[in-house]
């Protein structure tokens, strides 16, 4: 029995049995329509030659057993197949052979995938009709647009701030896409490290795959580029790159002076210089005594000698930053001077021969020569001759070459006549000849 035939029967409808029957029957349709939906994002991005899954969900009368779902071209007129399961044939030419019902209609999923995207599917409008040949809703006014993009996006990179050397330092690096069946792979490259992968679901259709490489960092890695790539498939890739900031104590700390090559009197400017990540938060000076480290009030990078001299010597700086405090060798500020002949200089006899000495202290080294200057006694050159031999160098074990260091000039003479002797200075006189040699 119909619902208008029981109106009838019970006497609702005597008068206006057909309007009635109408309204009811209208409402009845009003009703089973508005138990249907579709859920679907209403754009969707995909990448030229690799996939794109639409995620699509519906809902429908609770008397209704669903059994099909066809996807549709949305035009002004007609219904252009996209996908359909018994007319796979009749679909349209830019996506046969490339499309795939992935849902199962029983559980109301009607998601598509797309195969092989192509840049002719760009900004297409497609929607899905649930049971065409049995059901009037009117699934057409959802749809979903595709975007189709020809580059690919570099993948986003990211680690903590605080990177400190000996600490573990991780670097992500995240790419999303829509293709699940076949995700893009990540690489980073070279970085040696441990690497974890996650792929993460997210809101219309997109996808999160996301790699993470860990390593203990180190001083070498302060200013490195780490490089992440995304491949997709039929190998399209993008690359992307992050510097790391690697918080280090100091280090290569030393000391230059400004000038490099003063004169003895004149103004010098020692700087402390390093490497520093963070920078340096402070510096100390030193001047060397004795071995002893002798603390300076000068706080800054630079340290000014207003008048340097030949026993200013020896000087060192420490660098602060807040991860640690670190000294630079013991350095020897050069300071040029002229030549001076010191005291341990002079002649001994012995036996036959005569031995002379001549040490020299002098910036830069001196060239020391001997000569006799005995009235007629001995005639005595710094080349060999009849009257003896000579031996001439410039520094011995005794004496050693420095930055200002002693010239050694050394004479041994054989003298012609086995009795005689010198006694004295005055007997056999050394002159030395100290010529300053600068470049």
């Amino acid at each position: 029995m119909t619902n208008c035939a029981a109106a009838e029967k019970m006497g609702l409808c005597k008068k206006h049995f057909l309007p009635c029957c109408i309204i009811r029957v209208v409402s009845m349709a009003i009703l089973a329509n508005a138990q249907w939906s579709v859920n679907m994002p209403h754009q969707i991005t995909a990448l030229t030659g690799s996939c794109v899954v639409i995620p699509c969900r519906f809902s429908c009368p609770a008397d209704h057993r669903p059994r099909d779902a066809v996807w549709y071209q949305y035009v002004n007129r007609g219904y252009p197949l996209v996908y359909s399961r018994n007319n796979p044939g009749n679909v349209i030419e830019k996506f046969r052979g490339k499309t795939e019902l992935v849902g199962n209609v029983a559980e109301k999923n009607c998601s598509l995938k797309i195969e092989d995207v192509h840049a002719t599917q760009n900004w297409e409008k497609l929607y899905v009709w649930i049971d065409p040949d049995e059901t009037s809703f009117k699934f057409y006014d959802a749809t979903v647009t595709l975007e189709v993009q020809v580059t690919v996006a570099p993948p986003e990179m990211s680690v903590a701030e605080d990177q400190r050397e000996g600490r573990t330092i991780k670097v992500s690096c995240t790419a999303v896409h829509t293709c699940p069946p076949s995700p893009p792979s990540l690489s980073f490259g070279d970085q040696q490290g441990k690497v974890e992968v996650k792929h993460t679901e997210e809101e219309g259709g997109q996808w999160r795959v996301t790699a993470h490489i860990s390593w203990t960092a180190r001083a070498e890695d302060h200013g490195k580029k780490v490089e992440c790539t995304v491949t997709h498939l039929q190998n399209k890739k993008a690359t992307g790159t992050i510097v790391l900031r690697v918080k280090t104590p100091p280090s290569n700390v030393s000391v230059s002076q400004n000038p490099a090559r003063p004169l003895e009197g004149q103004p010098v400017t020692l700087s402390c210089d390093s490497q520093s990540h963070p920078p340096a938060l402070s510096y100390r000076w030193y001047r060397v005594q004795r071995q002893r480290r002798v603390l300076q009030p000068e706080v800054s990078k630079d340290l000014f000698l207003p008048n340097v001299a030949r026993d200013t010597r020896y000087y060192s700086c420490s660098v602060r930053n807040e991860m640690g405090e670190t000294s630079s060798q013991i350095t020897l500020v050069n300071v040029e001077y002229a030549p001076v002949v010191l005291g341990e200089s002079g002649c001994t006899v012995k036996d036959t021969w005569l031995r002379c000495e001549c040490v020299v202290d002098s910036n830069p080294a001196a060239s020391v020569g001997l000569s006799s200057m005995s009235s007629g006694m001995l005639n005595i050159s710094s080349e060999t001759n009849e009257v003896g031999e000579v031996v001439w160098k410039k520094a011995d074990d005794k004496h050693q070459q420095g930055a200002q260091g002693h010239a050694y000039g050394l004479l041994l003479l054989l003298l012609a006549d086995p009795g005689l002797r010198v006694e004295d200075a005055n007997a056999a006189q050394v002159a030395v000849n100290a010529g300053q040699q600068r470049d």
